[in-house]
């Protein structure tokens, strides 16, 4: 191949386009290449092109870029030069194989359509004619600006004879280098299969960064350094791998990147040992377990980290590397340097071989877990538990001393020496001991010792207490720190080297570099009567050389501290006793003849005693029972075997239990087992049998026993009686007889109500609809013109529908009385606040009174007072129902007694307050607050001082009518149950005389008052207001303005009260279930004039069919009938309306109905508890009968938009 020693400096002219480019030389090409690649002769090729084995080639040319990562250049070297290189991998033979490969064409021939992977890159192939072929390693390319051939050649010429070494990376660097992505995992092979040096490690290319697209890797070796990167990576990334066994993270092999990467993601501490020499790298969690060693042991050989241990550990490393034998201990006790000291330590860990992708080992996983602080702990408990069960046989305390120290003995470790010494009383005089001093005496005598030699210095045999002998001083300095221990230590220098020297240290043999002096003082509880103030003794300790003197240390000696004070007090106690019971024993004989001559006089007083008992006992009218210990009767009066009825007989007391009724035996063998096992009181109520056979009544007995119980707690005698209650269950039968026949006449009182509410309910709807389509039918044919005669008889018709439709609503009215009346006295009537406009509730009432009003000629008004709009009033929280059934039964008074007049007006005024005045003149007041037959009106009323506030106000409403008015006699008598007017009102008027005062009860309930106001032959004005809560205004527009609005006009002509306006515009698909089939044709017909599509069902079986074909059900969208609503009755054979509601919700949770088909219910059951039931059931909505198609029409309406909404 032809080489060029010079490259044409300057840009060529473009007319010399192509004889510049001529000029520049294949070598020229490859040295501007950022790509590592390599040029191959290819000498002699094999007869067999698969066979690699017989290939000749060799390295004729490598680029700068390769040049700089050396040990790749040299493993292709040695794989292309040498040929017995090729035989030691598999994974070379192979890439030796592809690269030598010989194509047939002698030009230069096109990349090879395989890219092999090999050494971490991945490599393409391109064949210069026969003799050479190029291998480059593909990586991201630098394409900031043009590649100038000339400048390149001369910056890889310097680069590679400058050798700059990669600098290393730390937090704020603006430039970060990165491995190419060939150097990721899913590359799939990696080299090196050997142990070597070189085969051990990967090279990894990296490029300067420029404008090139960069895609990083997860592997921490190239992972981007951020402000969330952790500080242990990012002291890995900034370290100077080269200068450690294991080279540069450039040049690391993939199993090593693998198992680092493996390593830092371990959430405990952990390590590996990597390659021959064991280099250490471990994770986060595992620098607490290094100590000083942090961070000089990253990349350092174990036997040099952890020289201390490494004569331990070699064994085990050695097992796991030559024969890659895993290892696990537990609380393996190891000395490792600490703090400058060997410190013990113990752990538990393993050591866990790491394949690499050869099949041998290249490194060790140690996984270590510090259980030093459990084990010590755990030795230091025992410690306290021996010397606490040593101490507790001693009686004096001499014996307690050398019982201390024997146990103390036992831990050599802990206590390489010890000096102990009592304080105890001397007679010697030669003291300077004070007499105030909390010392129990004036010198210490040495009581054993641990450690040290007879006749050292420091442990003198006895010191005195003021004097500086030994740790003397120390003793006194503890007793004056309230007992508390003194610490002497050699790195603050307070420990005297004197007192320690000629020591012979136990444990470890080493001298402690903190000696602990403190005084053992007694420790009583509170609660007792003894104190011993005084220090009894002091210990002079040694610390354990391989421990640090830490906190845990502390709370030993505390330990140490507090056992030995309770178990000397536990000693002085004794002593103390022991004093006590000989004075005690001597004043105890000089009691015992005076109590032996009170104790016969006991005696005879316990005679008579029990004489006098025997004697009450056998008269008592009640049955009297003694029992031993075992539950044996062994005492009966004769009123026990009286009521008991059984044969006074030897004997047959202990068989009493078998005379027991059976139904009863269990009860009482319960009883008398807890008498006798649980031993307290007990009473229990069973039957006698009677011992006539003929006879069938049983003797009813209450029967109570208590325990005599001796000083241990066991029972000693068991007193009990008997007694007879027959004729009080008797008493209790009748009564339970009574109240169950009562509950059941309430019961069937109830039944009757509501059968009678359904019975009278039922046909008032076809009745109301009936009339309702006479009254449009013949309002639509008297718009022909035909016969005069046809018209009159169709306003018969008419007025006779009219007719109806009054008659109906009065009766309805009557039963809605009732059914309030018997939920008032049966105290069942509630009130239940929701959010609600109040405007929208009057407007609805009105609306219902539109048809009669209309009949009657009688203009109705609404007037809204500007108080309503000026106190800011919307929406607030009230029962809209009984709101509008008061209104409801003072619009049919006001019309009932309107209607006949010659000027017929109504007008209803709303308004509000925050009192109960409003609307109302200083002439006019309301009722008495007091409720008529109302025991339960005070808790039901809102209490005025609940009911304070800006967000409390009353609202005050108004209905005025022009009718014939009241005198002040007719006055009096309104308001009561069953009372009208006069006896005349319910001649010319009808009605039952409970509807105004149904009213004042709803009213007090709802915290308000009612009144009225009215002269005779000037209509009549009732007024009241109730209490609520303003909330916060809802989306719709409030009904009044700061001006009253124009009254609502009534209807002018007389034509049908159903209308397209009134039934809505709305079209819908309703599925009728209705098993009365007079009611559900009336419905079907009038729902159908309407203009609505019906289905009709018989029964809920039918419905459910129905809803199979519909286009609700799974699979029928497309086809099926379109269904809108469901209106379904609750009483039907084969399967009632409830039943059916259940089922259709079963079936949309299954999802065979796939969408939420709106149910209202159509009933003459309306009580609480049936509405409710109905609700629970599935019903969404539920429309008492009777009713009439302007009041159903909206529901339906309602419903149907608020689930379209929701879908």
């Amino acid at each position: 191949m032809k080489r060029l020693d010079s490259v044409p400096n300057g840009r060529p002219r473009h007319a010399d386009n192509a004889s510049t480019l001529n000029g520049y030389t294949v070598t020229q090409l490859l040295e501007c290449d950022p790509r590592p690649t390599l040029v191959v002769a290819l000498n002699t090729i094999a007869p067999d092109d698969n066979d690699a084995s017989t290939l000749r080639t060799s390295t004729y040319y490598a680029n700068p870029s390769l040049l700089e990562l050396a040990p790749l250049h040299q493993r292709l070297k040695a794989l292309f030069d040498s040929h017995d290189a090729i035989q030691q991998d598999l994974d070379s033979a192979e890439f030796v194989a592809w690269a030598g490969r010989r194509r047939n064409s002698a030009v230069l021939s096109k990349p090879s359509a395989a890219i092999q992977h090999f050494a971490g890159y991945k490599w393409t192939r391109v064949q210069l004619g026969q003799a050479f072929c190029v291998l480059s390693a593909d990586g991201p390319i630098d394409s900031a600006g043009d590649l100038n051939i000339d400048s390149l050649t001369e910056t890889r010429r310097r680069s590679h004879e400058t050798s700059v070494s990669k600098p290393r990376l730390r937090r704020g660097s603006s430039v970060v280098r990165r491995p190419c992505s060939s150097g990721r995992a899913d590359h799939g092979r990696q080299v090196s299969r050997t142990k070597s040096a070189e085969d051990l490690t990967t090279p990894v290319l990296w490029l300067p960064g420029g404008n090139m697209r960069v895609d990083w890797g997860v592997n921490w070796t190239e992972m981007p350094l951020t402000d969330a990167t952790s500080n242990h990576v990012w002291l890995l990334r900034s370290m100077d791998w080269s200068a450690s066994p294991l080279g540069p993270v450039e040049s690391w092999h993939w199993d090593l990147r693998a198992a680092s990467d493996m390593l830092i993601r371990t959430p405990y501490p952990a390590a590996i040992y990597w390659g021959p020499e064991f280099v250490t790298l471990y994770n986060e969690p595992y620098v607490d377990l290094a100590g000083d060693k942090h961070p000089e042991l990253l990349g350092t050989p174990y036997a040099k980290g952890w020289a201390e241990i490494w004569h331990l550990i070699e064994p085990v490393m050695l097992a796991a590397w030559d024969g890659a034998e895993s290892t696990m201990k537990h609380n393996d006790r190891l000395f490792i340097l600490r703090g400058g000291f060997l410190e013990e330590t113990f752990f538990s860990w393993s050591l866990v071989p790491l394949l690499g992708s050869n099949g041998q080992v290249a490194g060790i996983f140690n996984a270590a877990f510090e259980t030093t602080q459990q084990v010590v702990n755990e030795r230091r408990l025992q410690t306290l538990q021996e010397i606490g069960a040593h101490t507790a046989t001693a009686k004096t305390l001499s014996e307690f001393w050398v019982l201390a120290l024997q146990g103390m003995a036992k831990n050599e470790a802990d206590f390489p020496f010890c000096l102990l010494y009592s304080n105890t009383e001397d007679s010697s005089d030669g003291s300077s001991f004070q007499s105030n001093s909390t010392l129990a005496a004036p010198f210490f005598n040495l009581e054993g010792s641990l450690g040290v030699p007879d006749g050292h210095a420091s442990a003198p045999q006895n010191m005195d207490a003021a004097g500086f002998e030994g740790f003397a001083p120390y003793m006194r300095q503890s007793v004056a720190n309230n007992g508390n221990p003194i610490v002497l230590s050699n790195s603050d220098g307070t420990l005297p080297a004197h007192l320690i020297e000629g020591i012979q240290w136990l444990g470890f043999g080493e001298p402690s570099r903190t000696v602990i002096v403190f005084a053992v003082t007694p420790m009583t509880p509170k609660s007792q009567h003894y104190e011993f103030p005084q220090s009894r003794g002091f210990i002079v300790l040694g610390a354990n050389p391989r421990r640090p003197y830490d906190s845990a240390y502390e709370l030993f000696i505390q330990l140490l501290m507090r056992q030995l004070g309770t178990s000397l007090a536990s000693v002085l106690l004794f002593e103390d006793q022991v004093k006590r019971s000989e004075r005690e024993a001597r004043l105890a004989a000089l009691d015992r003849q005076q109590l032996s001559l009170q104790l016969r006089q006991r005696t005879q007083e316990a005679v008579e005693s029990e004489l006098k008992f025997a004697r009450m006992a056998e008269y008592a009218p009640v049955g009297i029972f003694i029992a031993n210990s075992q539950g044996s009767l062994t005492f009966c009066n004769g009123m026990w075997w009286k009521v008991s009825r059984q044969a006074r007989i030897s004997g047959a007391e202990d068989r009493w239990m078998e005379n027991i009724v059976q139904a009863d035996k269990p009860v009482v063998a319960d009883a008398w087992d807890k008498l006798l096992t649980q031993k307290m009181t007990i009473s229990a109520e069973f039957r006698f049998r009677s011992p006539v056979i003929d006879e069938s009544v049983d003797t009813w007995v209450l029967m109570s026993a208590f325990p005599e119980k001796d000083h241990e707690g066991n029972i000693r005698t068991i007193f009990g009686c008997i007694t007879d209650i027959s004729a009080q269950k008797e008493a209790e039968n009748i009564q339970s007889k009574r109240r169950e026949e009562a509950l059941e006449l309430k019961r069937q009182q109830e039944n009757f109500i509501d059968i009678t509410s359904h019975e009278m309910r039922n046909p008032l709807s076809a009745i109301l609809q009936c009339a309702d389509q006479i009254v449009k039918t013949a309002s639509n044919f008297a718009e022909y013109d035909e016969i005069g005669k046809v018209r009159d008889l169709l306003h018969d018709n008419a007025d006779a529908a009219k007719t109806i439709n009054l008659c109906a609503s009065h009766q309805k009215r009557i039963v809605d009385d009732i059914l309030t009346l018997s939920k008032l006295d049966s105290k069942l009537m509630t009130i239940n606040p929701v959010s609600v406009q109040p405007i929208q509730v009057v407007e609805r009432v009105l609306t219902m009174f539109e048809p009669e009003s209309n009949a009657d000629d009688i203009k109705l008004s609404l007037s809204i007072d500007e108080s309503y709009s000026s106190l800011g009033v919307d929406t607030v929280s009230l029962d809209p129902s009984r709101l509008q059934q008061v209104l409801i039964n003072l619009m049919t008074n006001a019309i009932k007694f309107t209607k006949g007049c010659a000027q017929r007006t109504i007008l209803v005024t709303v308004g509000a307050g925050h009192d109960g005045q409003g609307l109302l003149s200083t002439e006019h007041s309301y009722l008495p607050a007091k409720v008529v037959n109302s025991s339960d009106s005070e808790e039901t009323r809102l209490a005025d001082q609940q009911t304070q506030g800006d967000d409390w106000v009353c609202l005050h409403f108004t209905v005025q009518d022009s009718g014939p008015g009241l005198d002040e006699e007719d006055l009096k008598v309104l308001f009561q149950r069953f009372q009208q007017a006069s006896p005349r009102t319910h001649v010319q008027y009808g009605g039952s005389g409970l509807g105004l005062f149904i009213s004042r009860l709803l009213v007090d309930m709802m915290g308000g008052e009612i009144g009225v106001c009215s002269n005779n032959g000037s209509g009549s004005r009732f007024f009241f207001y109730i209490k609520c809560r303003k909330l916060l205004p809802q989306n719709t527009s409030p009904a009044g303005t700061s001006k009253p609005e124009p009254p609502i006009q009534p209807h002018q002509s007389s034509q049908s009260t159903i209308s397209d306006s009134a039934v809505g515009a709305a079209l819908y698909s309703i599925l009728i279930v209705e098993d009365n089939l007079i009611n559900q044709r009336v419905l079907k017909r009038q729902l159908l004039n309407a203009g609505h599509i019906v289905h009709t069902a018989n029964h809920g079986k039918q419905a459910l069919e129905v809803l199979e074909k519909s286009s609700a059900w799974h699979g029928n969208e497309e086809n099926g009938t379109a269904l809108s609503v469901i209106l379904m009755d609750i009483e039907m054979p084969v399967m009632d309306g409830l039943t059916c509601s259940r089922r259709i919700r079963e079936l949309e949770a299954e999802g065979v109905i796939t969408r939420h088909l709106p149910i209202i219910a159509v009933t003459a059951y309306a009580r609480p508890e049936q509405i409710e039931n109905a609700k629970v059931a599935g019903v969404d909505d539920l429309m008492p009968k009777p009713f009439r198609i302007v009041e159903l029409v909206p529901k339906i309406t309602e419903l149907v938009h608020r689930f379209k909404s929701d879908e």
